[in-house]
C-alpha cells in the first residue's frame, strides 16, 4: 500500500528479533580539544559562544577566554562540527578530523544587518512578537524541523519584531550574497518566504496571513480516540499527496487511512502519525504538523474513506472526528530474522531503515515495515491470510524472494539468509580539503552505468551524518551516484570497486 512506503522511516522503531554483538556500544575514549576564534585578520575574540555537533546533536559547550579559545572536552561520539557566534561578528562554523588532535580555528567576519518590517495582508502591522528568520543562500534547511527547533540552529539568525512592528536581524555574514526570510506568529505565518534579501538590505517588507489549521481525530466505534500508523490525503480532484510540494492550494480534502499496527509501540508516539495539516485564508498550504498523540487503541485494523471541504473552518485551530470502521479479519504477527552479514556491517551502519518487509496476499492487499536494524523485525497485528514475503536489505540486495507464509493467530517465525556482503566507507569531501558532514543520499547501481541521465537499477541509501558507512555486496563493480542538497550542487556519479578496502574518497567541487 502506497501509504506504507511513505510512512516506512517513520515506523522504523518496531521491536527488532535480535541484539547487536556485544562490545558494538564500547564508548570511544573522550578527547579534550582547544577551539580558537579569530576576526579575518587573525585576531583573537574573547567572549565567542562555542557549540558542538555530534551524534547526539547541537549544543553550547563554552565561551572563548582573553586569548580567544577555549578548551572543549567531546562527549561519548566524536564531534561532527564546531560552531562559533560572537556580538558584531557573522556565525562561523568547522568541520572535525577525527584523526587530527590539532586546535579548531574558526574565523568569523564582521556582521552585517537587514531590517524592515512585518505586515499583514490589508498593509496594517503585524504587531510585536513575530519571529523573522534568516536563512543564508547556501544553507540547508531540514522541512522537518518545527519553528521552535530551528530557533536552536547556529547557522540560522532570528529575531522578534517590536511593538511597531519593525525588526532588525544582526550579525549577518557579509560573504553570503543573499538570504531568504520567513516570519511566523500566534495563529499566522509568511504567505510567501522572501528570497534573494540582502545581508545590508533595509526597508524589507514581510507579508504574514491567518492560518487554518484542521486536525484529524481518528474515532473507533466505541468512541475512543486511536492513533492511525498510515494516513494520507488527497488535494482538490489532483489527487495531489500533501507531502507534494505542488499540491499547495487547497480546497477540499480527501482524506484515507488504515490502522494496522505493524510494529507499533504503544509507548513511542512516534511509531504512530495523525494527519494535520495547516492553510492561509486564500487556501495556500502553509505546512504539515504532527505526529500528535493520542491515547492507546488495542490492536485493530480499520479503514475509512471521507472528504470534506475547509472553507468552511474558523481561524485557528479546528478538530474534525473521522469514524474509523473495524475488520472482521482475524490478526497474527510475523517475526523475520536475517542472517549472514558481519558484526562489523551492523555496528557501523548508519541508514535510516536498512531493512524493509514487504506482504502481498491473493487480495491484492500489500503492506511493508522497515527496521531501523537491518537484523530483523516483528510486524504485529497483521490481517489473517496467505502471503508472499519479500526482503529488501538496502542496498545490497533487493526484492530477496522467499516462500509464502501463513498467518493466523500467534507469531510466526521467518528466516532469511544473505550472503557476501561487506560495507565500504564513504569519504566526500571539498576540493579545499575540508570534509563534508550532511546530508547524503547515494544511489548504488550495478556495472558501469555511467551514461548521464540513466537511471541505476539498485537501492537507495539516504544518511544525515556520518560516518557513512555502505553496505554492499563483496565481488563485482558498482556506480555511485551522489546527492548532496542544494546548493552543494547535482548529482555526480563515481565507479568503485566493492572488494577494495581503502576508503572511497569523493572529490566535490
Amino acid at each position: 500500500m502506497e501509504a506504507h512506503e511513505r510512512h516506512a522511516s517513520a515506523l522504523s522503531k518496531g521491536e527488532t528479533s535480535l541484539q547487536e554483538p556485544a562490545g558494538s556500544n564500547e564508548p570511544a575514549p573522550r578527547q579534550t580539544r582547544r577551539v580558537c576564534v579569530e576576526d579575518l585578520q587573525g585576531a583573537s575574540i574573547s567572549g565567542a559562544t562555542i557549540f558542538l555537533r555530534d551524534e547526539a546533536g547541537l549544543r553550547e559547550c563554552g565561551v572563548t577566554a582573553a586569548d580567544g579559545c577555549v578548551a572543549i572536552t567531546e562527549g561519548e561520539s566524536p564531534p561532527l562540527a564546531f560552531h562559533a557566534r560572537a556580538d558584531g561578528y557573522s556565525a562561523g562554523r568547522s568541520a572535525v578530523s577525527p584523526a587530527s588532535a590539532d586546535p579548531i580555528v574558526l574565523r568569523l567576519a564582521p556582521a552585517t544587518r537587514i531590517s524592515g518590517r512585518v505586515r499583514l495582508p490589508d498593509g496594517a502591522a503585524a504587531g510585536p512578537d513575530v519571529i523573522v528568520i534568516a536563512v543564508p543562500v547556501d544553507t540547508f534547511v531540514d522541512p522537518r524541523l518545527s519553528v521552535e527547533q530551528l530557533l536552536g540552529e547556529p547557522d540560522l539568525l532570528h529575531t522578534r519584531t517590536l511593538a511597531d512592528s519593525s525588526f532588525e536581524l544582526s550579525s549577518l555574514d557579509p560573504r553570503k550574497p543573499s538570504h531568504t526570510l520567513f516570519a511566523a506568529g500566534q495563529g499566522c505565518a509568511s504567505a510567501e518566504p522572501l528570497k534573494g534579501v540582502s545581508p545590508a538590505a533595509t526597508d524589507v517588507s514581510l507579508v504574514i496571513a491567518p492560518v487554518y489549521a484542521l486536525g484529524v481525530r481518528w474515532v473507533t466505534p466505541d468512541g475512543s480516540t486511536a492513533r492511525v500508523c498510515n494516513a494520507f490525503g488527497y488535494a482538490d480532484d489532483r489527487r495531489s499527496k500533501l507531502s507534494d510540494p505542488d499540491a499547495q492550494w487547497i480546497t477540499r480534502l480527501q482524506l484515507q487511512a488504515r490502522l494496522l499496527g505493524l510494529g507499533g509501540d504503544e509507548d513511542d508516539p512516534e511509531s504512530y502519525s495523525d494527519l494535520f495539516i495547516a492553510c492561509s485564508k486564500s487556501g495556500r498550504r502553509v505546512s504539515e504538523l504532527g505526529p500528535v498523540e493520542l491515547a492507546w487503541t488495542p490492536p485493530g485494523y480499520f479503514e475509512i474513506s471521507e472528504s470534506f471541504m475547509l472553507p468552511s473552518l474558523a481561524q485557528g485551530l479546528a478538530i474534525r472526528d473521522v469514524l474509523l470502521s473495524p475488520s472482521t479479519d482475524g490478526f497474527g504477527d510475523v517475526r523475520v530474522s536475517v542472517h549472514g552479514l558481519p558484526a562489523e556491517l551492523l555496528r557501523a551502519s548508519r541508514i535510516d531503515t536498512p531493512l524493509i518487509v514487504r506482504l502481498k496476499d491473493a487480495k491484492g492487499r500489500s503492506f511493508s515495515f522497515g527496521s531501523s536494524s537491518p537484523q530483523g523485525a516483528l510486524l504485529r497485528n497483521v490481517p489473517s491470510g496467505r502471503y508472499a514475503v519479500s526482503i529488501d536489505l538496502l542496498p545490497t540486495a533487493t526484492g530477496i524472494p522467499a516462500p509464502e507464509i501463513s498467518i493466523a493467530e500467534g507469531v510466526v517465525e521467518h528466516r532469511v539468509t544473505v550472503a557476501s556482503v561487506d560495507s565500504i566507507e564513504l569519504l566526500p569531501r571539498f576540493s579545499s580539503g575540508v570534509a563534508y558532514d550532511g546530508m547524503l543520499s547515494v544511489f548504488v547501481g550495478c556495472g558501469a552505468q555511467l551514461e548521464p541521465g540513466r537511471p541505476l537499477a539498485g537501492g537507495v541509501v539516504k544518511f544525515s551524518r556520518p560516518p557513512y558507512q555502505l553496505p554492499i555486496e563483496k565481488a563485482g563493480v558498482v556506480t555511485l551516484e551522489l546527492q548532496f542538497p542544494k546548493p552543494l550542487g547535482s548529482r555526480a556519479r563515481q565507479l568503485i570497486d566493492a572488494s577494495q578496502q581503502a576508503p572511497v574518497v569523493l572529490e566535490l567541487d
